[in-house]
């Protein structure tokens, strides 16, 4: 099955499996004050792009911080400076996005080595979220497995961060890699970059975990915006536009923007 699906076909599959069961995201969650946790800069707006844009709209208060330096992510045409340069672009988009440069940090951590510095990495999400404590969480999701892992990564550490610290936050995970091969999986190969490699037996598992996005925010109305945002991304956007034909930027400029939604601490 998973072999006969082609990008779009999934995406059709996905739309209609998640319109069965998932929420919209209502009006008092949209107000609520948010800190979104983007591992590379692009990562927010391709994920929560849309929900950022009505969240401003609201009024509500909205901070994107950039776990790292995004220097492992080359462009097609190769850049000097390139910290420098997706930083500039990030601050960029978030402006499109409706954020206030004071509400938008750069923790400038390796770019492909979260893990590698555990304690330290995870001092800094301690600082941020004991700093500015908001009413919402955004994550990548659990399974977004990107091919450096600062997807998996992100997720982890500021879970750990959220239940050491014990405060009541709800978590919205939002999906990125995941859809890069969905409905079936494949991880990364370590120490071959750009190789993948397909877990088998992963279709029934990724059908099953899409019962996990259980919350969506709808597109209409700043689909536009959130496309201009993601174009700010000059140095990266013809290569995401590259992949599989432009089918996968396509899964996040669709009806609405999916998040496996729940509570933290008390969440097993």
């Amino acid at each position: 099955m998973a072999r006969q699906l082609s990008p779009r076909r999934a995406q059709r599959l996905a739309n209609a499996l998640t319109g069965i069961w998932a929420r919209k995201l209502d009006r008092e969650s949209l107000l609520a004050s948010a800190i979104v946790f983007s591992p590379h800069q692009d990562d927010e707006t391709l994920g929560c792009g849309g929900t950022i844009l009505k969240k401003r709209q609201l009024g509500a208060r909205v901070q994107v911080v950039y776990m790292t330096d995004g220097a492992a992510s080359p462009p097609t045409t190769p850049v000097p400076d390139l910290k420098l340069v997706r930083e500039r672009e990030a601050r960029a988009a978030c402006q499109q996005l409706g954020l206030e440069q004071e509400h938008v940090t750069f923790l400038q951590l390796a770019d492909g080595h979260l893990l590698d510095d555990q304690e330290r990495t995870i001092e800094r999400v301690k600082k941020v979220l004991g700093d500015r404590p908001a009413e919402q969480v955004y994550i990548p999701y659990r399974q977004d497995r990107d091919p450096n892992l600062d997807h998996v990564a992100t997720n982890q550490v500021v879970r750990s961060v959220l239940l050491q610290l014990g405060r009541p936050t709800a978590v919205l995970e939002y999906p990125i890699w995941y859809w890069r091969f969905w409905p079936q999986a494949r991880v990364p190969v370590r120490g071959r970059p750009g190789t993948w490699e397909t877990q088998r037996r992963s279709l029934l598992p990724n059908l099953r975990s899409l019962a996990d996005l259980n919350v969506y925010v709808e597109l209409d109305g700043v689909r536009g915006s959130k496309e201009a945002a993601l174009n700010q991304h000059r140095s990266q956007v013809e290569g995401l536009r590259s992949i599989q034909s432009g089918a996968f930027v396509e899964w996040f400029f669709g009806k609405r923007e999916l998040f496996y939604r729940y509570s933290l601490p008390g969440h097993g």
